[in-house]
């Protein structure tokens, strides 16, 4: 009889050190995977390191950096003026929570999907390998900094509180600035642009439009604008 007693002591003990070792590993996620998201995809090798520098809530930010859906050790993410290094664990990672900056240059990039996420205020994403950006959804975005990308396709919104977009160096060819009434610097140089209209941007103080293919270009509307640059355009109407 005492050797059963011992034997299920035994057995109970073991069942508290498993069910404790469980709840250490199995951690509540700072914010849900239904919720506010950045989806990504890089070309970084697995192992490799990525760098970004995120800000907003930071109790509720955190990276989905292996893509199991899950919130392991070594996933939160760190808020601050600095860059953080994350270690590749997947091609595709997903960054959860409030966020509302976000720097994810130099990452190589091939994937950058907002759609869930309506909190961003500032974006950069230079020097990736974006070929499409939307930003519809980015209501409250107030700078984007893409520059030195492969982007075709970048799509704006009512994004009614932009105020500053770099995108010097791309291969966009089509540009609706229309919805962007607070826009005052514009950097679209070195694209493949063969129009540009800037007619509802009364606020524009600084355009660089120069190296496109740009035939015919309006600013007579533009009666804050201090700096043109247009180096290439045919014909300018000021």
């Amino acid at each position: 009889m005492r050797i059963i007693q011992s034997i299920v002591g035994w057995v109970l003990v073991a069942m508290v050190i498993y069910n404790c070792t469980s709840r250490d590993q199995t951690q509540v996620a700072p914010a849900p995977t239904d919720g506010t998201r950045i989806v990504c995809s890089t070309e970084i090798g697995i192992g490799n390191k990525l760098k970004l520098k995120l800000a907003g809530r930071s109790n509720s930010i955190w990276i989905d950096l292996n893509n199991n859906g899950s919130y392991d050790s070594g996933e939160k993410g760190i808020t601050g003026d600095d860059y953080t290094s994350y270690t590749v664990a997947s091609k595709d990672f997903t960054i959860y929570g409030d966020v509302t900056m976000l720097d994810c240059s130099n990452n190589r990039l091939t994937k950058l999907d907002l759609q869930h996420n309506t909190n961003l205020t500032d974006l950069v994403c230079s020097s990736t390998k974006l070929t499409s950006l939307d930003l519809s959804q980015q209501t409250d975005l107030q700078t984007l900094d893409c520059e030195h990308n492969k982007l075709v396709t970048l799509i704006f919104g009512n994004n009614k509180m932009l105020t500053s977009v770099k995108m010097h160096c791309n291969d966009v060819e089509f540009l609706d600035l229309s919805l962007l009434p607070k826009l005052t610097y514009l950097d679209c140089s070195l694209n493949h642009l063969t129009r540009l209209n800037v007619q509802k941007n009364a606020d524009l103080e600084y355009l660089d439009c120069a190296f496109n293919d740009i035939k015919v270009l309006d600013v007579r509307n533009n009666a804050e604008l201090m700096t043109l640059e247009c180096e290439g355009e045919r014909t300018v109407r000021t």
